[in-house]
């Protein structure tokens, strides 16, 4: 793959990375750090680099009217100034290699990784080599629920394990995507970078369709191979994926003990990561599928409420009608006649 050429402010800026290896540019810094080298090379970094760079990034200050995604190619030898935004951050990486710091732990990002990483969250890009092409995503947070969460319905038990990722720990919120050089990604990028560099007509339509499609190639071909950030030293387990896969296939008549002897756990283990990695227990998350699909098939006028009762797992009448009423605040007839 061609690497793109140098921009005079990254020419610049290894130039300075070359002259004053001291001072660490790489490594992650705060503001402060970056006013006080600015001091000592007697030079105005912030105004070098001509971005709208600080701690805090605002919508306003990237998005143009309108605009739901805006795409930034990051600047190599950029200083890796800690900051934080206020909308979804998609890191991609088109070639060579880049590392991502977060407050407490540290990710190196290879070519064809992805990195989705939620608002709010205190993290630096160092990208320090001439091989580095690194794009930056911004999406805006209700655009980002609409394309990537609501690909997953309300009653998946993977849109619990994103939204769980993503939104209960703002320390450390991200999701890794290794697509090892996935080409119909490739594509897509090229295709939202070009859309984005170009006045097309229906241009921000364009670029939410592109964006979808994005999603939904990045979670059919790499769902089962997301890396979470590690959870007190630990890494996630391996077969998180295929847990909530096969809850979300079986929960009709699942036990915890079933499913923790399918998976050689104990259940102590099993209900740990469940509750760690979607932040409900075990018994919580199977009444809410049941539940769920349960309002989906009542949508049928065709089904009888017991055959809905029976095809969602419960086995007495006054049960069903109990915890549907408790979850939904009316009762399935109720329900029904409210479509």
């Amino acid at each position: 793959m061609a690497i793109d050429e140098m921009k005079e402010v990254e020419q610049q800026l290894k130039s300075l990375y070359m002259k004053y290896p001291e001072l660490n540019l790489q490594n992650p810094m705060t503001e402060q750090d970056l006013a006080s080298i600015s001091d000592t090379v007697h030079m105005d970094l912030l105004h070098l680099m001509n971005i709208p760079l600080d701690t805090d990034l605002l919508e306003k200050s990237f998005f143009r009217s309108n605009e739901d995604i805006a795409i930034y190619q990051h600047v190599r030898y950029l200083p890796a100034l800690y900051h934080r935004q206020k909308f979804f951050e998609l890191v991609y990486i088109m070639s060579g290699s880049c590392t991502n710091y977060f407050e407490d732990s540290s990710i190196t990002l290879k070519e064809g990784d992805i990195c989705v990483i939620a608002p709010n969250v205190t993290h630096a890009v160092s990208a320090f080599s001439d091989t580095a092409v690194v794009y930056n995503f911004l999406i805006r947070t209700s655009t980002f629920d609409t394309s990537f969460l609501g690909l997953l319905t309300d009653k998946d038990v993977l849109s619990n394990f994103f939204s769980h990722a993503l939104y209960a720990n703002e320390k450390n919120s991200y999701l890794l995507f290794q697509t090892n050089g996935d080409t119909h990604l490739q594509s897509f990028i090229h295709f939202m970078t070009d859309e984005y560099s170009h006045k097309y007509k229906y241009k921000d339509r364009m670029m939410n369709s592109l964006l979808n499609s994005f999603f939904v190639t990045l979670l059919r071909n790499h769902e089962q191979n997301v890396i979470l950030p590690s959870k007190d030293g630990q890494k996630m387990d391996e077969n998180l994926m295929y847990i909530l896969n096969y809850i979300q296939s079986n929960y009709t008549h699942l036990t915890l003990s079933e499913l923790a002897e399918f998976f050689n756990y104990s259940e102590r283990q099993m209900a740990r990561i469940i509750k760690d990695n979607t932040g409900m227990n075990f018994s919580e998350m199977i009444r809410e599928l049941k539940l769920h699909k349960a309002a989906d098939l009542l949508h049928n006028p065709d089904i009888s409420i017991a055959e809905i009762m029976e095809r969602v797992g419960y086995s007495d009448l006054s049960s069903f009608y109990r915890s549907f009423k408790t979850y939904y605040n009316i009762t399935p007839v109720e329900y029904r006649k409210n479509l």
